[in-house]
């Protein structure tokens, strides 16, 4: 991390909580390649969590592009439904946990 009129920031985590998590990165074929606008929704049992992939978040940041959702003590997801910005609707399948998952536009 870098400061203004200060030195840079390395920041760690080292926590073993052994929660878990799913990470998506999407590839556009009909939308755009980075996918940039889709939402990425995850359910996990009563609760429905959403991120879209966008490259900033305000004046001169950036972000990553692919999507992380926590998971907790959570050891599946239910359902992962994509909204492509060109309006189409994906269900994806036999994603992984704590590993990059790509997920192609059909």
């Amino acid at each position: 991390m870098t400061q203004i009129g200060g030195p840079p920031l390395l920041l760690r985590n080292d926590q073993h909580l052994h929660h878990h998590w799913m990470r998506l990165k999407l590839i556009g074929t009909t939308s755009n390649r980075d996918a940039i606008g889709a939402w990425v929704k995850v359910r996990v049992g009563t609760q429905t969590l959403s991120r879209q992939v966008m490259p900033t978040r305000s004046y001169l940041s950036q972000s990553e592009l692919p999507v992380t959702f926590g998971l907790g003590g959570a050891s599946r997801v239910d359902e992962v439904t994509i909204a492509w910005p060109d309006g189409k609707v994906q269900k994806a399948d036999g994603l992984r946990l704590d590993v990059l998952n790509v997920v192609k536009q059909p």
